[in-house]
């Protein structure tokens, strides 16, 4: 399996000659023996392939031929929030990946996620993708999941802070009631949760707002405030 998270604020993540070479990457990584299509391809055109304007179909073709070699077992690749990438070059990769699609042998499975942007939507809703799915239509499946997030993240955080037993029990429905089917939000309230004593947890708990936006400004707030409290210091 080869993954690639996207992220817009950071630039060796926000475009899709990076998910190329990224994926790219973790293959010959698990599988060594496979780095001659990668070594061929960079004896040919030197650094070209990994830079340029024509970088992105240079390391797809490498990085098709390294899921055509018979060494390569069945391989799932997986590229998470792709519509945090420009749209301009997700949608040369989408082209890419659908056109490559039609011919793919069954030994590879591609799972793509992202928001509902249309320049994403257009692509993965066209006939030639096998399947797609929204997680807003199965909102069910995801509240399923993420409360099952939230029941093992509070246990780990009991077995760290020693809460006692109506602590775990209180924090664990909030953080079910609040999370909003948000994976994201869940992991960095606890987090922060890591942070505070066990005998203050609830309190603390309950000062987080449901959804992310919400959230950022809180923990904006505590960062200010942590700031302003090593600066009263310095002063003293």
């Amino acid at each position: 399996m080869a993954y690639f998270f996207c992220q817009n604020t950071i630039l060796e993540l926000n475009h899709a000659t990076a998910i190329i070479r990224g994926l790219t990457y973790l293959l010959v990584d698990q599988k060594p023996e496979l780095v001659g299509h990668l070594r061929r391809y960079y004896d040919q055109r030197g650094s070209d392939i990994f830079e340029g304007s024509n970088a992105i179909y240079e390391l797809w073709r490498t990085l098709i031929e390294i899921l055509e070699d018979t060494a390569l077992p069945k391989v799932y690749l997986l590229v998470d929030v792709l519509d945090e990438c420009d749209s301009t070059l997700s949608g040369i990769f989408l082209k890419l990946l659908l056109h490559e699609r039609l011919k793919s042998s069954q030994k590879v499975k591609w799972i793509i996620s992202s928001r509902n942007e249309r320049h994403v939507k257009e692509y993965l809703e066209s006939p030639s993708a096998a399947y797609d799915t929204s997680l807003e239509l199965n909102s069910r499946h995801v509240a399923k999941a993420v409360n099952a997030f939230v029941a093992f993240k509070v246990s780990d955080l009991t077995r760290q802070k020693g809460y006692t037993l109506e602590t775990r029990k209180l924090i664990k429905s909030y953080l079910m009631r609040k999370a909003d089917g948000t994976f994201l939000w869940v992991a960095l309230v606890c987090k922060e949760l890591e942070r505070v004593s066990a005998r203050k947890a609830l309190k603390a708990v309950e000062r987080f707002p449901t959804g992310l936006e919400p959230l950022y400004g809180r923990m904006m707030e505590l960062v200010r405030q942590e700031d302003d409290k090593e600066e009263f210091e310095l002063r003293l």
